[in-house]
């Protein structure tokens, strides 16, 4: 592949990633969550979440789901298993058992505190989209397949992330580190797919300019989480991101 194509989405979320960055200065993040008196305690769970998502991933990857490439629906049905093991049910309960969270806690309500910036974000992740569409090929999907990668994809990822990862962080080293280190370890996560994708499909370079961009848009979603104080708008952002193309495959 050209790595020209992935240098100019990555400068594309460079950009996109500035603006957010003079938005936080010019304006100003919600009030912080309240650190916890036991600081460590968070930042040890979000090690454990981190490093239990990311083995686990390894292991998927190169040891469970090759045996299911070749069916459409098995290699679905084994997503949403793993998936929502790693990245929902352990991270759920290990917070409702240690932290006793409410709904709210996670980013899943009806408040969203800048509407302006959310859909700001959405047409810029709407044209990231097309742009990816039109320099990669991208092969058509199922409109159900599609539909589950909303749930597998995007809002599994930005519910361990997002919702969890990024909260504790906040808690324990406040807004500005969150989203600093928050993002990192979302980019960082994705080291196995970009291992797998180096062993099959891209050069070095590509793979490279490939992480560079999953680190973007893990500071870009976190920035978006940080200010909105609600999971929607970064679960359809990271959706676009990565799915619009298909999208637009299936129905032209």
């Amino acid at each position: 592949m050209n790595f020209l194509n992935f240098l100019i989405l990555d400068i594309f979320l460079l950009i996109l990633l500035i603006l957010l960055i003079i938005i936080i200065v010019l304006s100003k993040l919600p009030d912080s969550l309240t650190l916890v008196e036991y600081k460590k305690r968070e930042i040890i769970d979000v090690v454990f979440l981190f490093l239990s998502q990311f083995v686990f991933l390894i292991f998927y990857i190169f040891y469970i789901r090759p045996f299911f490439s070749a069916s459409v629906r098995g290699g679905i049905i084994i997503d949403i298993v793993f998936l929502s093991l790693t990245d929902l049910l352990i991270p759920l309960m290990l917070v409702l058992i240690r932290n006793n969270w409410k709904l709210k806690d996670f980013g899943i309500t009806t408040n969203l505190r800048s509407w302006p910036l959310a859909l700001f974000v959405i047409f810029s992740y709407t044209f990231f989209g097309i742009i990816s569409y039109y320099l990669f090929f991208q092969r058509e999907l199922e409109l159900l397949y599609l539909l589950l990668l909303l749930y597998t994809n995007a809002f599994l990822e930005e519910f361990l992330f997002r919702s969890i990862i990024q909260t504790k962080l906040e808690k324990g080293i406040g807004q500005k580190k969150s989203i600093v280190f928050g993002g990192l370890l979302f980019g960082l996560s994705h080291i196995p797919v970009d291992i797998y994708y180096l062993h099959h499909r891209l050069d070095i370079v590509c793979v490279i300019l490939l992480f560079i961009q999953q680190l973007f848009h893990g500071w870009i979603f976190s920035i978006i989480y940080m200010k909105t104080r609600n999971l929607f708008p970064v679960v359809f952002c990271h959706y676009l991101a990565n799915w619009l193309g298909p999208i637009i495959l299936l129905f032209l």
